[in-house]
Order: C-alpha cells, then structure tokens, then sequence
C-alpha cells in the first residue's frame, strides 16, 4: 500500500496522493475500523468554543477533533496494529530533513493503548471570483 502513495504539496499543505501511470496524481483517502475515545471527543458542531481563547480565536479557526483508538470487536481488532504501522511509516515522509520527528498526530499511552487524534476542519478557504 505504500508503496502506491506520495506526499505532494497542495498550495501550504502537503497532501497524501494515489500515484497515476502517467504522472498524474489523485488525492488518497484513508480508512479505518476504529474506537472512539469518549474521554477526548471534540466532533460537535462548536468543538466546544464559548469565546476566544489562547487554542482558538474566532470560530474559523475550531477544528473539532477525538481520538481514536484500537476496535474492541473481531474481526478487526487484529487490525489495528498495522493501521498504526502503516500510519507512522506515513508520518515519517512528511519529517522536515535535519529536524527530529515529533509525536505529530499521536498520543500519549493511556496504559497500553496507542491513540491517534482526527479532525475535521469546519470552515474552509473559499476561492472565489471577483462579480
């Protein structure tokens, strides 16, 4: 499968993309079976914004987000190793030369369990043309 990705620069963001025979590329999804965290779940519609703060400014800039862990149910709990594997050999591309590789979207262990967070952004750039 990593072998079929690469990074490629999207205006300030670097994105993953499917590799084209002919040097095309597509933007990749990812995917996953697994566990919501219910002690750090920020997906509401506000991630929880009262009023500007040292995390947030304004409204644009929430990104609601939780973290994820591995699924308690077969046949995928098995799984959940090679998801991470897979998404640390990911993170490692993106590493900046001469800089060390920080937690990035990894969490600290609670116990033994390796979590990652997700987001999802709720106001996006807009490009539109002068009327």
């Amino acid at each position: 499968m990593l072998q079929k990705v690469v990074w490629v620069r999207d205006r300030r963001a670097d994105r993953l993309a499917v590799k084209g025979d002919d040097a095309n590329y597509e933007m990749a999804s990812l995917s996953a079976i697994v566990r919501i965290d219910r002690n750090d779940f920020w997906m509401t519609s506000d991630a929880g914004y009262q009023k500007p703060s040292t995390v947030w400014k304004d409204l644009l800039d929430v990104k609601p987000s939780c973290a994820v862990c591995a699924p308690d149910l077969q046949p995928v709990k098995g799984n959940y190793e090679k998801v991470v594997e897979n998404l640390k050999q990911l993170q490692a591309q993106t590493q900046t030369p001469g800089y060390q590789m920080g937690k990035g979207f990894f969490m600290g262990p609670k116990s033994d369990v390796v979590r990652f967070k997700i987001r999802h952004v709720l106001f996006e750039v807009s490009e539109c043309a002068d009327v």
